[in-house]
């Protein structure tokens, strides 16, 4: 039923990002160092569970014997204990040994009825690197950026799926990849050896919770050291190069254009990375290339950003071997990092030299991020950041009760002036007092409404590091989540992973590149309004 490949190469499966061996029954990461896990052929299931390929061979056997002589009835002995009868073909029962389950359970043959997950495409559009923040990225239940990625990866089929349909169905879209990017195992492996000289110095007590900040909260020292620097710089840049060669020997007809994301130190370092690229003169293949020897910040990169400069001077920085179009930072540092090294405006000419996009996405409650537009305009730090739509089309019906509360009150504040202003007029009708009147609404005429006087206008002062367009974006949060922020702080920073809001934001600027846009999507852009919410 299930003919093995007479083929004995390794099987891609997930979009290629895995390997499977068929002999061993091994699956392993074809871009990344994991563990390699285990499969199994699954042809014969009890309860939505499969039997062992052992035990499936048995019942496959015993099945072709009574399909082809007529003779059912029969009960077929399982490797592992436990028998099945085989009564009819649609009436199949499983009679275990064990005492737990002493009623016999329904037998299945075939995956026919099961949810199967639709296929992906074999074509891909846009290729996402994703580096990880602090402790490897792990989420609330520790585990590795790789599975992080997968869900962010799974969610953004599902996405695509649903808010791409016209694309899809004139054959536009294939679909995007997502793959990680490790650095913090290089820190702890042999070669850097910090986990063990990190044993050394720490205390006994709490044993748990001092194995938890070694492994995680440290990485942010290790990273404003200039040796360990060097080596996080080094791995990322070098990893980066390296997956994407292997990426395109897997992917020879890959045409698609690459963009990067980071998570909160993650960020920090792609941040300091691009801003050290070497800015391309012409569009020829040799300014794509890796240098001998990494070259230090240039000179007119440092003067453009300031003494201190955004990256840490002292280390130097690998060139990787592709322009990104977009650089993505969630729950972002950065800025928290570029004003402890001293400099707190970058100023409106300071740019990406080789990344035109960057967005800074942020829940209002993660306590890592900060906001980056004041950094290159002060007085951007007045307007608002941008509000990610929902991925329904609307806003959270709680932000929509707070909206409509907020302009009910502007509009009572408006009216009150109003009665305020024709009552002193009534009392003090006299010609003088017109008059001065009159000289004082002529002034006010001339001074600007206080609302607009508040934050510049968007289309002022945003400067080039997103060519013109807004950068801090904020995510909208749950109701659940505002009666108290202090409780849903931790899981905020560790949100975007499983946020459609920021999956399908990411998805629309990715493929804005192409231009195809989504389905609830009229333009391009809405004109932002004063609250800077395009």
């Amino acid at each position: 039923m299930f003919a093995a490949p007479a083929a004995r190469e390794p099987v891609a499966t997930d979009g290629g990002r895995y390997d499977v061996e068929l002999a061993p029954r091994l699956r392993a990461a074809a871009y990344w160092d994991e563990a390699p896990q285990e499969v199994r052929r699954c042809s014969w299931f009890s309860q939505a569970a499969p039997f062992e390929e052992a035990a499936a061979a048995e019942l496959e056997r015993g099945y072709v014997a009574a399909v082809r002589t007529g003779a059912w009835g029969a009960r077929v002995a399982l490797p592992g204990g436990g028998q099945v009868l085989l009564a009819a073909p649609g009436d199949m029962l499983h009679f275990p040994d064990s005492q737990l389950t002493p009623r016999p359970c329904a037998v299945q043959r075939g995956v026919h009825g099961f949810p199967m997950e639709e296929g992906e495409a074999d074509r891909i559009d846009h290729l996402l690197f994703v580096v990880h923040g602090i402790g490897s990225g792990r989420d609330q239940a520790f585990r590795r950026s790789a599975r992080n990625v997968d869900d962010f990866r799974s969610l953004s089929q599902r996405l695509v799926r649903a808010h791409f349909a016209s694309s899809l169905e004139r054959g536009r879209l294939g679909r995007v990849e997502t793959l990680p990017v490790y650095w913090h195992g290089v820190l702890r492996g042999e070669t850097i050896g910090l986990d063990g000289k990190l044993r050394k110095i720490t205390l006994r007590s709490v044993p748990k919770l001092r194995h938890f900040t070694n492994h995680t909260l440290t990485d942010i020292l290790f990273y404003t050291s200039p040796v360990y620097c060097q080596v996080i710089m080094d791995t990322v840049g070098n990893e980066i190069n390296r997956v994407y060669g292997k990426f395109r020997e897997r992917n020879p007809n890959f045409e698609g254009e690459v963009s990067l994301a980071g998570h909160s130190l993650g960020s920090v370092i792609l941040f300091d990375l691009l801003c050290n690229q070497k800015a391309p003169d012409s569009d020829s293949e040799e300014n794509l290339t890796i240098p001998a020897e990494p070259r230090r910040l240039s000179q007119r990169l440092r003067s453009l950003i300031g003494k201190a400069g955004a990256g840490q001077l002292r280390i130097t920085y690998p060139q990787i071997v592709f322009q990104p179009k977009i650089f993505f930072a969630f729950g972002s540092p950065i800025a928290l990092f570029v004003t402890v090294r001293g400099n707190e405006n970058l100023g409106e000419e300071f740019a990406l030299p080789t990344c035109p996009a960057f967005f800074n996405i942020f829940h209002p409650f993660d306590p890592v991020a900060c906001r980056v537009e004041a950094l290159v305009n002060p007085e951007l730090a007045s307007l608002e950041p941008v509000l990610v739509p929902h991925h329904q089309g609307r806003m959270r019906l709680h932000l929509e009760l707070k909206e409509a509360v907020r302009s009910a009150g502007l509009g009572l504040k408006s009216r009150l002036v109003d009665s305020a202003q024709s009552a002193w007029n009534a009392l003090f009708n006299d010609g003088r007092n017109g008059a001065l009147q009159d000289r004082e609404e002529d002034e006010e005429e001339d001074e600007p409404d206080e609302r607009q006087a508040a934050a510049p206008p968007c289309s002022a002062g945003r400067g080039r590091l997103n060519g013109g367009r807004r950068v801090d974006h904020v995510l909208q949060e749950a109701p659940l989540e505002l009666f108290n922020q202090y409780v849903f702080a931790v899981a905020s920073h560790l949100v975007y992973w499983r946020s459609e809001d920021t999956a399908l934001m990411v998805l629309k600027e990715m493929y804005a590149l192409s231009g195809v846009s989504c389905d609830s999507d009229g333009a391009r852009e809405a004109a932002p309004d004063s609250a800077g919410r395009s």
